[in-house]
């Protein structure tokens, strides 16, 4: 498929070179790093797109410019990514081998509305925030899920979901969507209005198709909220029931709500929620007490907040901390289990390893495999 006319190629990072803006959160700049090659593709909201490869330093490969790009998701394999372009209203799936362009999908849901997306395990189903009749009164927001092949797509809105608004603060901006391991439930992050809230609904996939009726499974309404906060990243537990989230804040709202019993070095919270009674079960803060980082949010180190990134083992869950940190903690009950100095001063991504019991950290130095039993 011919790439639009607005399109090119980049011949340097053209301003996305990595460094400790990736411990920034709410920037509209995302990391990725691939699901198993030794490569982080790097996108902005203005539509650059760039891919730096471990050599074993990180070195540009390539990059492109389209209109813009509001998330990107890798297929299961690896050999695609899925790409929202709302301004164009369509998605766009690319080859991770060359950034080439292999298909467009453009329907009623693929509009201004669009932004966060996710597939399924088999990459057979996309899931994307978005709405009916853009720009009017009654634009009906929610969620849709379009099948990749068949291009079969059916939405939701947030009212049909039974969407609960804790504050009455109305609908905020979906940051993250993601399906649980068991692909029946949706965990959906909103940031609005100062407030983080995190819903999880049924997925509404079931071998790949469509469920039964509304009135055949009863939605959750939200599973956790915190007001003055961000949630940066968000993972499930492997059997589904629970999940971690990383909530955060700026400066501006920690010195507005004058926030106390929070020890030097803060930059945010680790926190497990139930999946199923829809319920906090603990709540760790990440501070100097366990880094030893004495400038966090309080001290003005991280004004759009910290980016702490989560991944969710089976006895084991482990976030990123500043200073190439990583800190594990018991699933159960929270317990501060170790941490690690991994070789570099940021991390910009961590992820699982193909062979299951290890992880992959991409920091500013290099991508380094991590035994996790």
């Amino acid at each position: 498929m011919k790439a639009n006319d607005a399109e090119k190629r980049l011949s340097s990072p053209s301003g996305l070179e990595l460094g400790e803006w990736c411990e920034h959160t709410r920037l509209p700049r995302m990391v990725r790093l691939h699901p198993i090659k030794n490569e982080l593709f790097v996108a902005e909201e203005s539509g650059k797109l760039v891919r730096w490869r471990y050599t074993p330093t990180l070195t540009f490969v390539d990059g492109l410019e389209t209109e813009d790009i509001q998330d990107l998701v890798f297929s299961p394999d690896g050999k695609w990514m899925v790409l929202s372009n709302r301004s164009m209203n369509r998605i766009d799936i690319r080859s991770t081998e060359d950034l080439g362009l292999l298909s467009q999908i453009q329907n009623e849901f693929t509009n201004e509305c669009m932004f966060s997306l996710c597939l399924d395990q088999e990459g057979n189903w996309l899931v994307i925030d978005s709405c009916k009749k853009p720009g009017e009164l009654d634009e009906d927001e929610g969620l849709a899920w379009i099948h990749l092949e068949t291009g079969e797509a059916f939405a939701r809105t947030w009212q049909e979901m039974d969407y609960f608004d804790p504050e009455g603060l109305g609908y905020g901006i979906v940051y993250n969507v993601q399906l649980s391991p068991d692909q029946k439930r949706l965990a959906v992050n909103e940031w609005k209005e100062g407030s983080a809230v995190i819903h999880i609904f049924p997925s509404l996939l079931k071998g790949n198709q469509r469920t039964g009726s509304l009135e055949e499974r009863k939605l959750s309404q939200f599973a956790w909220y915190d007001i003055n906060a961000y949630v940066s990243d968000l993972g499930f537990h492997p059997d589904s029931t629970r999940l971690v989230c990383f909530k955060t804040t700026d400066t501006n709202l920690w010195k507005r709500y004058d926030h106390r019993g929070y020890d030097a070095g803060w930059v945010g919270d680790l926190v497990a929620i139930s999946a199923t009674r829809r319920e906090e079960m603990w709540r760790v803060p990440i501070d100097a007490r366990l880094t030893d980082w004495e400038r966090g949010i309080p001290e003005g180190q991280y004004a759009k907040g910290y980016a702490g990134k989560v991944l969710v083992g089976k006895r084991e869950v482990v976030c990123t901390a500043p200073g190439g940190q990583l800190l594990f903690f018991d699933m159960k009950t929270g317990e501060f289990k170790r941490k690690l100095k991994v070789n570099g001063n940021y991390i910009y991504a961590i992820g699982w390893h193909r062979d299951g019991d290890k992880i992959r950290v991409a920091t500013d130095r290099e991508l380094q495999v991590i035994e996790w039993k």
